[in-house]
């Protein structure tokens, strides 16, 4: 996978907002096959330490909107990914402290905004066992509030 490499070979890629742009806009057309790769970058893009300005390329480039449009899949694997994404991206809110204008979390704005927090709350009944247990983990960890 093309961001799985070291801070630096992510910023080559994810420093390119045309390029994170494209990835968010494969993701909308594909989830499957191509789409699938286009996800784990994503994904992979949130694991890594960043700089508070790339946490906030990746919000200005759609990542969450994407991720809460993959909240239906019946893929339990592809759903742990993309809720193990949100999470990290809601985490760098938290650690550089991005709040808006209300003083919330400018990636929980974000997530509110596309709709996440309704399909989060409704994952944690969902029929998987692993995938409640990362819900619930996430309402910990990110103090969400719905």
């Amino acid at each position: 996978n093309i961001t799985k490499g070291n801070l630096v070979q992510t910023e080559m890629i994810m420093g390119n907002p045309a390029f994170v742009e494209n990835l968010v806009k494969v993701v909308k057309s594909d989830p499957r096959d191509v789409g699938r790769d286009a996800v784990s970058a994503l994904v992979n893009s949130t694991k890594k330490k960043c700089l508070p300005a790339q946490a906030i390329r990746l919000l200005e480039n759609g990542i969450l909107g994407c991720f809460v449009r993959l909240l239906k899949s019946p893929d339990v694997k592809l759903l742990l990914e993309v809720l193990g994404g949100i999470e990290n991206c809601l985490m760098w809110g938290k650690e550089f402290e991005l709040v808006g204008e209300k003083g919330e979390n400018i990636f929980l704005s974000e997530l509110r905004k596309n709709g996440g927090l309704s399909q989060i709350k409704a994952l944690e009944k969902h029929k998987n066992t692993r995938v409640c247990e990362k819900v619930n983990k996430m309402i910990e960890n990110c103090s969400l509030v719905f």
